[in-house]
C-alpha cells in the first residue's frame, strides 16, 4: 500500500495549484486589454491614463512590493514565469496570481513562446512601460506612463 507523505501532498496540490493559475495566465493573454481611448498623449515622452480602472491597476502595482519587484526585473530582459518566481525566491502560488493579475492588468505582456510542453506553453512575460508617474493635482490623482522605445 502507498501512503502519501505531507510533504508530497503539498507538493501535488501545489503542482495543481500550479497548472490552474498557468491556465488562467494563458487565458488572460488571449484577451484585448487596451483601448486607445483610455490614453491621452501629454508630450513626447509621457502618456496620461485616463480610464480609472487602469489608473488604480498603476496605483496598485506600485503599492504593491512584489508587483513592483517584477515590474523592476523586467525592464531589462523578458523572463519566464518559472525564472521569475526563483529570482525573486517567492512561493509559486503567490508567484502566479501576482504575474497572472499583472497580464490581466494590462502591465506585462507576451513577449515569445520558447515553447510547448506537455501541453503546457513556456512563455517569456515583458513590460512595455519603462516609467510611471503619479501627481495629485487639487486632490485629483493622475497617473502617466512612458512606453518604452523598442
Amino acid at each position: 500500500m502507498y501512503d502519501l507523505s505531507k510533504k508530497e501532498t503539498n507538493q501535488t496540490l501545489e503542482s495543481m495549484q500550479e497548472i490552474v493559475l498557468l491556465n488562467e495566465i494563458m487565458s488572460l493573454v488571449q484577451k484585448p486589454i487596451i483601448d486607445s481611448k483610455d490614453f491621452v498623449k501629454q508630450d513626447s515622452e509621457w502618456i496620461q491614463v485616463k480610464n480609472e480602472k487602469i489608473r488604480t491597476n498603476f496605483q496598485d502595482l506600485l503599492s504593491d512590493p512584489i508587483k513592483n519587484k517584477i515590474f523592476s526585473i523586467l525592464q531589462n530582459k523578458p523572463l519566464t514565469t518559472q525564472e521569475i518566481i526563483e529570482k525573486l525566491d517567492i512561493p509559486f502560488t503567490s508567484g502566479y496570481r501576482k504575474i497572472s493579475s499583472l497580464i490581466q492588468d494590462g502591465i506585462l505582456v507576451e513577449s515569445r513562446i520558447l515553447k510547448k510542453r506537455y501541453y503546457k506553453k513556456i512563455i517569456e512575460y515583458t513590460t512595455i512601460v519603462q516609467s510611471i508617474k503619479i501627481e495629485l493635482e487639487n486632490g485629483d490623482i493622475q497617473v502617466f506612463i512612458k512606453i518604452k522605445s523598442i
